[in-house]
Order: C-alpha cells, then structure tokens, then sequence
C-alpha cells in the first residue's frame, strides 16, 4: 500500500509540476491527462488485487482495460504533439475509434 500512494503522489506531483510550467502547452495538458489515467490505472490495478470485498475487486478489474486504453491513446497524442503543436486529423480520429469502442464494451 505504502509504495502505491508513494508512486501515484510522484506521478501526479511530476504532472503537476509539468502542467504547472506551462498550462497552455497542448504537450503539457495532454501529459497531465495522461498521469491522470496512469493514477487511475494504478488505483485500479491496486483494488482488482487487494480490494476488501468481491465488488471493490470487480470494479478495480473493470477499470483496468479502459484506463490502459485511454493512456494508450493520450500517448498517441502526446508523441505527435510533443515535438511542436501538430494539428489532428481525421486520420488520428479513425485510429481512436476501435480504442473508444473497446473502451465502451469494457
């Protein structure tokens, strides 16, 4: 438990910090969004594993899947825009459908 909360505050406190530095960078926003769902993620692969009841430990393993598939997707995103502000196109749409629809199934 204590290495869980440890690695979930030095993750938010490293996106914070890079948010922080400048909030209007789409590079940064996309980052911070990104270690959103990565603390979620470890939230939930913690309670799919020691939940107190058979639910927590449920809702945990339904979290899983579509947390990891939105980092996916947000890295997809941070990569393109990290090097300079890129605009989307519908190309990049079309490859985030199949990641919105297993994200719906999940």
């Amino acid at each position: 438990m204590l290495l869980t909360v440890i690695s979930i505050l030095l993750l938010f406190g490293l996106g914070l910090t890079v948010y922080l530095n400048n909030p209007k960078s789409k590079a940064n926003r996309i980052y911070f969004i990104l270690v959103v769902v990565g603390c979620v993620w470890i939230i939930a692969n913690y309670f799919s594993a020691y939940g107190s009841s058979a639910n927590i430990q449920i809702l945990g393993s339904r979290l899983i899947t579509p947390s990891s598939l939105v980092a996916t997707a947000l890295f997809f995103l941070f990569a393109k825009n990290f090097p300079g502000e890129t605009p989307y196109t519908v190309r990049d749409i079309i490859y985030f459908a199949p990641v919105l629809l297993v994200c719906l199934l999940s």
